[in-house]
């Protein structure tokens, strides 16, 4: 019951966590021991910004479906691996987890859409962390500092850099909208951020 004069003063305003989708439990752990390489003060701000990254890749490729399969090449599942990137994308990931229990099935059918939603994004984070841009030292950690930084341009360099196996052959209508997902401008006044790439 309230006073004559009015309610008394309000509780003060709780911040709830950031409630992080992707990067939790083992992807977390994964994440943890990559990091032990960067020099990161804010190391929760970190994973918020990669597990943000980590949605806008599987909303670019997928559009969010775990399930997707391409109709025009073996790419499959949230994050489209194709067959001939899945060992490799395993072999990073296991380098720093060890020997996953689903190893032998997805070498067996090589489809990343029959994983769980979590490996599949063990699998993505295994390979995106450990890998190295051609053969050149540090340009992968580059790209991902700016990423745990939170620097949009980055992470889209970064998507296609490192994952996206074909920009050149995106039509400019999917340009655009892989440039929406990321938070970027789109337009002639914008950088064309794909120009200089592959």
């Amino acid at each position: 019951m309230g006073s004559p004069s009015g309610p008394g003063p309000l509780p003060p305003a709780v911040t709830a966590p950031i409630l992080r989708t992707h990067i939790y439990g083992d992807t977390q752990k994964l994440v943890e021991e990559h990091l032990k390489r960067f020099d990161i003060a804010d190391r929760e701000q970190a994973l918020n910004n990669l597990n943000s990254f980590t949605e806008k890749v599987l909303q670019a490729e997928s559009d969010g479906n775990w399930e997707a399969l391409s109709k025009e090449t073996t790419a499959s599942g949230g994050f489209q691996f194709v067959k001939g990137s899945v060992e490799p994308a395993l072999n990073r990931l296991e380098k720093y987890m060890g020997r996953m229990p689903w190893r032998d099935k997805l070498l067996e059918h090589k489809d990343a859409s029959q994983l769980f939603p979590e490996q599949q994004t063990l699998l993505f984070l295994g390979d995106i962390l450990d890998k190295k841009i051609d053969k050149t030292t540090g340009a992968g950690d580059a790209l991902l500092a700016r990423i745990f930084s939170g620097d949009k341009q980055g992470m889209l360099e970064a998507y296609y850099k490192m994952h996206h196996t074909s920009p050149e052959k995106l039509t400019t209508k999917n340009k655009e909208r892989i440039k929406r997902i990321f938070g970027l401008k789109v337009g002639s006044n914008s950088t064309d951020t794909l120009r200089n790439l592959p």
